[in-house]
């Protein structure tokens, strides 16, 4: 019976560290990205200012913001927008508000917004220290790039 019991004991404690191991500290990579920002500038110009310009029949449309809020935590994000909308330069629809919504991922200083209505593009983004640069390409409008700095 005690030749048993050893036999037994020592691939018990083989396992022992492995135990331990499995045990430790497992916690998720602290989200360097993850705060609420504040819109700084859009398209190089600081706010208020024309994102977006497009025309129709009815003339010329132009997008202007007022303010922009980006909040990231637990890779989901919300962005929201305050905008006055133009028609050939007079008010048509005065401080709207738009907000989009998605999931977010971290790599290095990358980050990356995927929306969560699957026909916008990826968000691409580059933080340094509390400032997050991104860009977006807009399907017949071009590039829209923001800055966002950190509360």
């Amino acid at each position: 019976m005690k030749r048993w019991t050893a036999t037994m004991r020592a691939p018990a404690l083989l396992l022992l560290p492995l135990t331990f191991a499995a045990c430790g500290d497992e916690a998720a990579p602290e989200d360097i990205a993850a705060g609420s920002y504040t819109l700084e500038s859009a398209n190089g110009e600081p706010l208020p200012t024309i994102a977006v310009t497009w025309e129709d029949p009815s003339g010329t449309w132009e997008a202007r913001i007022l303010s922009g809020t980006l909040t990231l935590a637990d890779g989901d994000y919300t962005a929201e927008f305050i905008v006055d909308l133009l028609v050939n330069g007079e008010p048509s629809l005065e401080a709207t508000p738009f907000e989009y919504r998605g999931r977010y991922d971290v790599s290095g200083d990358r980050v990356t917004l995927h929306a969560s209505d699957e026909t916008d593009d990826d968000t691409v983004g580059t933080l340094e220290g509390d400032v997050l640069t991104v860009s977006q390409s807009i399907e017949d409008y071009g590039t829209f790039s923001a800055v966002y700095r950190r509360e």
